[in-house]
């Protein structure tokens, strides 16, 4: 799996937990926006083995330098639910993925 700059900032995320709607990614340039997507469905497959042998994987999207503040919140996510299309992390927020 790839990741420009090696960060998580090629992953789409959004600051607030909202539904999916369709302009949520509209700033996305049409470069931007495939490989984002291209990322997710890398990383989703890669924690869903992980998940499948230790039952969950727990993802925390912050800023570099931030990783010591306490999370918002936690979000229960299943593999096979994502829609890497469709699929950003929240900001701060713990994503607990779960196999199957």
């Amino acid at each position: 799996m790839s990741v420009d700059g090696g960060c998580n900032c090629d992953f789409p995320s959004f600051p607030l937990s909202v539904d999916y709607f369709v302009w949520i990614f509209q700033e996305d340039s049409k470069e931007e926006r495939p490989k984002a997507v291209n990322c997710t469905q890398s990383l989703i497959s890669l924690v869903a083995e992980a998940a499948d042998s230790s039952g969950s994987v727990e993802l925390f999207p912050t800023w570099a330098g931030h990783e010591g503040r306490p999370p918002k919140g936690r979000m229960d996510v299943r593999a096979h639910d994502v829609v890497p299309e469709e699929f950003f992390f929240v900001e701060w927020f713990v994503h607990e993925l779960r196999s199957g």
